[in-house]
């Protein structure tokens, strides 16, 4: 097993989790944002 190799598949899924974490934020925004000027 070669250590580089671990290294970049975990670093690939770390930033594979972070964009699926900030898309589903923008989506939660976009519905926070509709909701407020569905009221305002």
């Amino acid at each position: 097993m070669k250590i580089p190799n671990v290294i970049r598949d975990l670093n690939i899924a770390l930033i594979n989790k972070l964009i699926m974490i900030f898309e589903q934020m923008n989506y939660e925004y976009r519905d926070i944002q509709e909701m407020l000027s569905a009221s305002a």
